[in-house]
């Protein structure tokens, strides 16, 4: 948990910095050490760079990505009750959009990311990937991202990739042809690692690639990966699948979107 301590604390930093840079609204939730989050503002939006905002609004599908409530409302000052989660500068989904959404950016990063996007690329936010299961209809859980030949999973400050009870996870009908289960992080009663499981899952059943994004600043989560990409029997499908940094991502965006982006996420 020290990694994601010192994270939100250059997080925190780096929203404050940009805040008073940029001018826009900001306040803290009532934890301690608080966090940053940005009411929208009219055409602007404190957590977004301003051309990112500008598409997202121009866009019906990626505006309905911005009406996930807060989950954390005991944290957040009484007048703010009514706060979205890409609110909050600690927030992954926020961060994503915020690569992936200003003109333009899409095309570099599938470029950098080596994606299949055609002669136009599309995102769609919130995919469901429907990985079938046994005698059970098909998982209806949301894949962060798909993009072209590839679905992403993006991370920031979450602890972990959660845990899901084992018999849960044994339903998944390709399990056992995926991974070698025993190699999996598990106890006897949870399955550990699970949204990179399912996401893995996801891959397989949609013969696409898959892309983690995770914070160089988070070896903890890196080495969650490496547990689960080793237990994967199927080389081809390994090769397919692979974690990335927001740190090396960043380097394949404009000069005034990596300023941001490093600016604001101290990337």
């Amino acid at each position: 948990m020290s990694y994601v301590r010192e994270l939100k604390a250059q997080l925190r930093e780096g929203a404050l910095a940009w805040q008073e840079k940029a001018g826009v609204p900001w306040y803290r939730s009532k934890g301690n050490p608080p966090t940053i989050l940005f009411p929208p503002d009219g055409a602007r939006h404190g957590n977004f760079f301003d051309p990112a905002w500008s598409a997202i609004n121009a866009d019906l599908a990626w505006q309905q990505r911005l009406e996930k409530r807060h989950s954390q409302t005991k944290a957040l000052p009484d007048q703010y009750q009514d706060a979205q989660e890409l609110d909050s500068s600690n927030s992954s989904d926020a961060l994503l959009m915020n690569f992936f959404c200003p003109p333009g950016a899409a095309e570099r990063l599938a470029k950098r990311l080596g994606i299949r996007v055609g002669s136009k690329p599309h995102l769609e936010f919130g995919y469901r990937a429907g990985v079938p299961r046994l005698g059970a209809t098909p998982d209806a859980t949301e894949i962060d991202l798909r993009f072209g030949d590839a679905i992403c999973e993006a991370k920031l400050t979450e602890a972990t990739f959660t845990s899901k009870q084992r018999e849960i996870v044994m339903r998944y009908r390709d399990l056992k042809a995926v991974f070698q289960v025993d190699s999996l992080p598990q106890s006897d009663s949870y399955f550990y690692s699970y949204q990179l499981i399912r996401n893995v899952l996801a891959a397989a059943h949609l013969g696409a690639r898959l892309f983690v994004f995770v914070d160089a600043r988070r070896p903890d989560l890196q080495n969650e990966w490496n547990q689960v990409k080793g237990a994967i029997t199927d080389e081809p499908l390994r090769q397919r699948c692979q974690l990335v940094h927001w740190q090396e991502l960043v380097e394949s965006c404009d000069p005034e979107h990596a300023a941001f982006l490093r600016e604001k996420y101290r990337l």
